[in-house]
């Protein structure tokens, strides 16, 4: 059993990576036209704003999650030259985060926030 919850709004799935090579650094943000997360337990939203968000990655034990139609943003250091950036954009476009990795960088860390109203739903085994 599961809980699938889901954003009621266009755009109101974010997904945020961190990523590292040496002294460099690089910050790709994913908005999210629509999609779902899957949650091992039923979601508490006590205190939840739909302005702030969740982060549900650090809230919920999140079993899996599908999105669609994807508007990638990418925001580095200061000492990323131009030639790496164009580089480092045409072999995501192509590879995604396995072209980043083929060419050193490193998943630090990984955010994925709901917007919105959400919508949750329990799933039947």
């Amino acid at each position: 059993m599961g809980y699938k919850i889901t954003s009621s709004i266009p755009n109101g799935i974010v997904e945020i990576e961190r990523w590292k090579k040496g002294s460099h650094q690089l910050l790709l943000s994913r908005t999210l036209v629509s999609g779902y997360v899957i949650l091992e337990d039923e979601p508490i939203l006590d205190s939840y704003s739909e302005e702030e968000g969740i982060e549900v990655n650090s809230e919920f034990d999140v079993i899996e999650t599908s999105f669609e139609d994807i508007t990638n943003s990418f925001d580095y250091s200061d000492n990323v030259s131009e030639q790496e950036k164009s580089e480092i954009e045409e072999v995501y476009e192509d590879e995604e985060d396995e072209g980043l990795e083929d060419l050193g960088w490193i998943l630090k860390d990984t955010e994925c926030w709901l917007f919105g109203e959400l919508r949750i739903e329990k799933l039947e085994d």
